[in-house]
Order: structure tokens, then sequence, then C-alpha cells
């Protein structure tokens, strides 16, 4: 299992999420769809040696001020074993089911996102990958008005 903190997320050029502390803890807010783009950002992590070829799962780690609304998350895996230089991420992942922000304010909440082996970019063990996250705030079914802040996200095989 891999855990990646919010502070090590690396940014696009533009339409990333907005980094913010909440009580002295680092997170990342995505903006709702009020906004004119998706905002998204990278991780990049290390598939271990044990890997067995079962598919992984992305958990996604987040609170919102606002108190009612669902967030619906979207990733992707990259294979980094070619030229690097441009973006081959494999096809985006969206959770099947949305996740209802707690009825309180800041209290963490989590989503997961399920992938079976042929959707991690051809990814095996003992090699790097980096993963993208964006809130799908185009799909119908995120309705939170605010900001969704994310404290970080784990990758681990079922």
């Amino acid at each position: 299992m891999s855990y990646f903190p919010a502070a090590s997320a690396d940014f696009p050029a533009s339409a990333f999420p907005t980094p913010d502390l909440i009580n002295r803890r680092r997170v990342l807010d995505f903006d709702d769809g009020s906004g004119t783009a998706t905002e998204l950002c990278y991780f990049s992590g290390y598939l271990t040696d044990t890997y067995g070829g079962g598919g992984l799962t992305i958990k996604v780690i987040f609170s919102a001020v606002p108190t009612s609304g669902a967030v619906v998350w979207e990733a992707a895996f990259e294979r980094l074993n070619t030229d690097t230089s441009a973006d081959s991420f494999d096809t985006g992942n969206a959770q099947t089911a949305t996740t209802t922000v707690s009825g309180t304010a800041n209290i963490r909440v989590v989503s997961s996102i399920a992938f079976t082996n042929g959707q991690i970019d051809g990814l095996l063990a003992g090699e790097e990958y980096r993963i993208y996250l964006k809130r799908l705030t185009s799909s119908g079914a995120d309705t939170l008005v605010g900001d969704a802040s994310l404290s970080g996200v784990s990758v681990y095989e079922p």
C-alpha cells in the first residue's frame, strides 16, 4: 500500500487545486463546478515487487465545510516505463458511487475507485507510476457546492 498526503502532489501548469490548511494540516481544495476548468493533481509512486496482478484501488480521503452534497472523483494510472516527456495516462476511471459529505463540517470521508489490472496502463510489479486525480464536477452526481478538501490518497491491492 502507498499513501500520498496532499502535500506530496504535483500540479499541471494551470487548473490545479488550491493548497490550503485545516488546523495546520495541508489539504488541497478542489473547486465545485462553478469554475471555468476542472482541477487536477498528480501523485507519483512505486508498485511493490509483491503486486499480484489483481487490480488496484484508490482511496480518496477528503472533507468539506458544506454539510450536504456529494462529490465524484476520477483517477487514472500512467506507467512510467517509456518516454516521460509527455503524458500517457490510461483512460480515467470514476468512482461508481458518489460519496456524500459528512453532516458536520470538516469530517473526513473516503471515496474508493477500483481498477482492474487492465485499467492501470500495463503497470507491473516493481515499476514506477503516476496517477492523476480530479473532481469530476461535470457529473450531475457531484452536488457539493463548495470546495472538497483533499487530505490524501492511498493506493492498494485489494
